[in-house]
């Protein structure tokens, strides 16, 4: 609950306030990296070492954890919608930040490791993501496209060099001060800068979405597809009742399953290629310069053009990056993978960064998202044991990139023939 005085701070703002929500989403957004699967990836192998595990088993052990993380990111959803973007990310910041820095003396073996991977990803990768994009999609609708872009430009920009960074610190102090390290940084960096300067939707503060933003005939159709944005608001259960709904999510879903096992068994797969842990983190810093100018661009026009085709373009790339995988044996070849790989990375976030927003609306997103998240956790849960499996039973990763060229051939598929939501398939009886 906010003050007079407060309202009106916010409303006087020199600048539209959405300005300053943004940026701490943004940097919501890049304090999640620890949780996410490029970081777990560098301490993979230190585990199987350490405790003397297989690769599949510890696939397992993460993709559990994922798992049922996931479960709880709808429920988180409906408290962001109910009590708001402040109050919900503050406490989520807080006990992130308790998390990581306790990796450091709780991981003790394989069943501390799964309750480990549990509360990461839980508040990591599922809590602190999902309340940071709810906060900046709520405050933007003209223009969440770019303004979304915009964000994940800055987190990629930030990967760039926070993996090299990150591999030095494992090398230099170990795994287990490595994670008390970045437990203090997220800690400094998030939970004040969220507390103080965090607020909920415009309409709190008597503001509208794009603050006082009108756009000239011209510049809205630059803007905005009405064929793709709507100003209709959509709970739940009623978009789960069209069927371009679960299209875009096994879409996504695939995609994070591909994607994730990719990234967490990186090193092994580009060892397997002939290329060492060091290229690894190379690679993806170059990958994240590409995402940066790639997000950017697709932000300009997320709001113009046809969801499936976003979609189908992703799937395409997925099937480039899975074929680049099994194939892929000189520089030329791993710049293919790279730049393919960024495009798929840079079409995810854009895409949930404002399609499901522009479908369904903004009053009930936080709940549409929980759920999407946690489908799209699911998904990243599967991909590592899947690729551990393949690896361990199947004499290598290429059955798993062969099963994943034929699912993101029926994606694409599906994202070009299914029609969008309309209002009235929004009015049928459930």
């Amino acid at each position: 609950m906010t003050t007079l005085a407060q309202d009106r701070r916010i409303a006087r703002f020199p600048t539209y306030y959405g300005w300053v929500v943004w940026l701490v989403g943004t940097l919501g957004l890049i304090t999640a990296a620890p949780a996410m699967g490029f970081t777990a990836s560098l301490f993979y192998d230190h585990f199987i070492d350490d405790f003397n595990i297989s690769r599949t088993t510890l696939s397992t052990l993460f993709g559990a954890g994922t798992f049922f993380a996931a479960l709880g990111l709808t429920w988180i959803g409906k408290q962001i919608d109910k009590h708001g973007s402040h109050r919900v990310g503050t406490i989520v910041a807080i006990l992130y930040t308790l998390v990581l820095v306790s990796l450091s003396v709780f991981i003790t073996g394989p069943v501390t490791l799964f309750f480990a991977f549990f509360a990461l990803r839980f508040m990591g990768q599922g809590g602190m993501m999902l309340v940071s994009n709810t906060a900046i999609s709520k405050w933007w609708q003209l223009r969440r496209g770019r303004i979304m872009s915009l964000s994940f430009v800055a987190v990629a920009l930030f990967q760039t060099t926070y993996l090299r960074i990150l591999h030095h610190l494992i090398e230099t102090h170990g795994w287990r001060t490595t994670w008390t390290i970045l437990g203090i940084a997220v800690g400094i960096v998030i939970i004040p800068i969220w507390y103080l300067l965090m607020r909920d939707t415009p309409e709190s503060y008597g503001l509208k979405a794009d603050g006082d933003f009108k756009p000239t005939q011209t510049q809205q159709s630059r803007l905005v597809n009405p064929d793709v944005v709507t100003s209709e608001n959509w709970t739940l259960p009623q978009a789960r009742r069209t069927v371009i709904f679960w299209v875009f999510l096994v879409g996504r879903m695939i995609s994070a399953a591909l994607g994730s096992g990719l990234i967490i068994h990186q090193v092994s797969v580009f060892e397997s290629r002939g290329f060492d842990a060091l290229m690894v983190a190379n690679v993806f810093g170059f990958m994240a310069l590409l995402r940066a100018g790639m997000t950017l661009g697709a932000g300009q026009y997320i709001n113009r053009i046809r969801p499936g085709y976003v979609m189908a373009l992703q799937s395409t790339m997925m099937i480039v990056v899975m074929f680049m995988a099994i194939t892929m044996s000189n520089q030329f070849m791993l710049t293919i993978y790279a730049v393919a790989f960024a495009i798929v990375f840079s079409l995810g976030a854009t895409f949930e960064g404002s399609v499901w927003a522009n479908l369904y609306g903004r009053k009930y997103h936080g709940e549409i998202r929980g759920f999407v998240t946690t489908t799209l956790i699911i998904g990243t849960s599967i991909g590592p044991f899947i690729y551990g499996v393949s690896y361990d039973s199947l004499g290598g990763y290429q059955p798993i990139f062969i099963a994943g060229i034929v699912a993101s051939l029926c994606s694409l598929v599906g994202a070009l023939i299914v029609p969008m939501p309309t209002p009235k398939q929004k009015q049928k009886p459930a």
